[in-house]
């Protein structure tokens, strides 16, 4: 192989922040010091201490320009989808509108409540725990209320409607901008990054689309067990399950497949990452299990945040499905919070433990425009002309191109498949008891991923899913 000239598809592409006002000068100056650095391209990311308009004339113009001179070196200068994290808000357009927001589902015990459009339902308790519905003051001295919360932070990504929004005010805008011969697969500007999506994981997730669904899925009203999301008794577990597969699918066909179809009939590409997906517990409060996701990407991605050498769950459940799935690409938002005193040796540590799992791009986390003031704050290191030894990126981007276009080459031997454990968290998995509820089967999951891992046994995770559910998804079986 000759290493002087191999392919470069696969070199380092990290977040670059745009987080002071811009200027089409300083851009292409910044551009111009990556591609020196060994970097493939970037993610033009709209990050805190952004001055230009995002989504405006001024960032446009940035835009525009940044593609033209990836075009000229050969890099590539994709969107970044959002202005800060997660994606889905379309920079805080979408917060705009309160049928928009994050919706979940609280509780409380009191008297009978007045009904208005945020009560979901009411319930008296009954002697064996469980729960009865009723729709008038039937003389209790206290009732179980659950109610919708809104979060003006956030939008209900079950709801496709919404993420059409999201669509419309985010791809479609940059593909009205961007010239065709730049906007594509292959092409200057491939697509978008997208970063952290997830179902509300701040509390029990519900949506207003939630009773129609639940009774075209189970023929049975949502409502007539919701208090298993809080409570057990006899049945819960069954209403729990269907609960977490039913929200885990509509995130899937609602959010990131919506994303996914729109970027394939437009020529264009999807890649980055979901949120939370080294363990159980993270899974479940943010999306009930990662690896569908990964179907509708066409880079599929995790983030790695920290320099400690985490479990290689994360790392592997990617590299298993990019492997099921045929896909050749896999990408990891790496070093964040390491802090600058990390050195180089530690950063390849942590990125060769997960390009063993499968991973061969390198996100760096980020690439800062600047760092003035609260800036060199922002989840350091920043691997820019700020580091001691950015004079010594090239050689460290080169490896990792190398490793990563070397291991894209074959095909893993991995002859055993373990199946992956996250339906059955569904069973026992409740808010304000996250760890407590799945410590069993959470505390095996990693026991058995680090004693594989340590055996040097080659595998793969496989996610069960359920074959015969009525929704567009078949996760992997």
């Amino acid at each position: 192989m000759d290493f002087k000239n191999i392919d470069k598809k696969y070199r380092p592409v990290p977040f670059w922040s745009w987080n002071e006002k811009l200027n089409v000068a300083e851009s292409l100056r910044q551009t111009a010091l990556m591609d020196e650095a060994g970097m493939g391209g970037y993610f033009m990311h709209a990050r805190g201490g952004l001055q230009t308009e995002y989504m405006g004339e001024e960032w446009f113009e940035n835009v525009g320009a940044c593609i033209e001179e990836c075009n000229k070196r050969g890099m590539h200068a994709w969107a970044y989808d959002e202005n800060g994290w997660p994606s889905g808000f379309a920079g805080g357009e979408l917060l705009k509108d309160k049928k928009n927001f994050a919706l979940a589902v609280e509780h409380k015990t009191d008297k009978f409540p007045v009904i208005d459009e945020d009560i979901i339902a009411v319930y008296k308790k009954n002697a064996d725990g469980s729960f009865t519905r009723v729709t008038e003051d039937i003389g209790e001295d206290e009732y179980l209320i659950l109610y919708k919360r809104y979060d003006e932070s956030y939008v209900d990504t079950l709801d496709g409607t919404i993420t059409d929004l999201f669509i419309e005010a985010t791809h479609e805008e940059y593909k009205k901008r961007v010239a065709p011969e730049d906007f594509g697969s292959g092409k200057a500007m491939p697509g978008f990054f997208t970063d952290e999506p997830q179902y509300y994981r701040w509390g029990n997730p519900y949506s207003n689309t939630l009773p129609r669904e639940f009774m075209n899925a189970y023929g049975y009203d949502i409502l007539d067990k919701l208090p298993a999301i809080f409570f057990d008794f006899d049945g819960a577990d069954k209403f729990r399950y269907d609960y977490y597969l039913l929200i885990h699918k509509l995130f899937i066909n609602n959010f990131i497949k919506k994303i996914y179809d729109w970027c394939e009939a437009n020529g264009a590409e999807i890649t980055g990452h979901a949120v939370e997906e080294s363990s159980l517990g993270g899974q479940m409060m943010c999306i009930g299990g990662v690896m569908p996701f990964y179907q509708y990407e066409h880079i599929p991605g995790i983030d790695y945040l920290g320099r400690g050498i985490q479990d290689d769950i994360a790392p592997k459940q990617l590299g298993s499905a990019c492997a099921q799935l045929g896909k050749k690409k896999a990408i990891s938002e790496m070093f964040g919070c390491c802090g600058w005193d990390v050195t180089p040796t530690e950063l390849k540590r942590i990125a060769e433990l997960q390009y063993v799992g499968g991973v061969n791009i390198m996100c760096q986390h980020l690439y800062a425009y600047s760092i003035r003031g609260q800036r060199k704050r922002d989840y350091p290191a920043n691997y820019s002309e700020h580091l001691p030894w950015q004079d010594k990126m090239k050689e460290f981007n080169n490896y990792f191109n190398n490793l990563g276009y070397m291991l894209s080459l074959g095909e893993e031997y991995a002859n055993t498949l373990v199946i992956h454990p996250i339906h059955a968290a569904y069973l026992t998995y409740k808010r304000g008891e996250e760890y407590r509820s799945i410590n069993v089967v959470e505390d095996a999951f990693h026991a058995l991923s680090n004693k594989l891992s340590q055996a040097q046994i080659p595998y793969h995770w496989g996610d069960s899913g359920r074959q015969n559910f009525p929704q567009e998804v078949t996760p992997f079986g």
